[in-house]
């Protein structure tokens, strides 16, 4: 029951940064109805939890030498990958890209602070 619950603020938060992402980062967009935002959210949260891990593992030495900055990069990947899943999501540049990875980094933070 832990999990779910966990998995559902998750989403929210998923869904909160991805929104803010839009609303303030030029360069990219996300259709603001209800459901293209819950799929994105629901999108990127799947990848959290199970790609991931796998890229933490594959990019741990990366992770070790900047000292857990890295870890940016994974984020940076894991929504790479929810503009190639979701075709109506569109990041127009690694400018827009860098200022999204820190609104959904930001927010997983503090995600998972809160959920400890």
């Amino acid at each position: 029951m832990h999990f779910l619950k966990k998995l559902i603020i998750l989403i929210l938060a998923n869904g909160a940064a991805l929104y803010l992402a839009d609303k303030y980062v030029a360069g990219f967009h996300l259709p603001l109805d209800f459901s293209h935002l819950a799929l994105a959210a629901l999108i990127l949260t799947t990848v959290n939890v199970f790609v991931r891990p796998i890229l933490k593992i594959a990019l741990w030495p990366i992770l070790i030498l900047t000292l857990g900055l890295g870890g940016l990069l994974i984020n940076a990947l894991a929504i790479l990958i929810l503009d190639a899943l979701a075709p109506y999501v569109t990041i127009s540049g690694l400018i827009p890209l860098a200022y999204t990875t820190l609104i959904v980094s930001a927010l997983n933070v503090a995600v998972t602070i809160i959920t400890k």
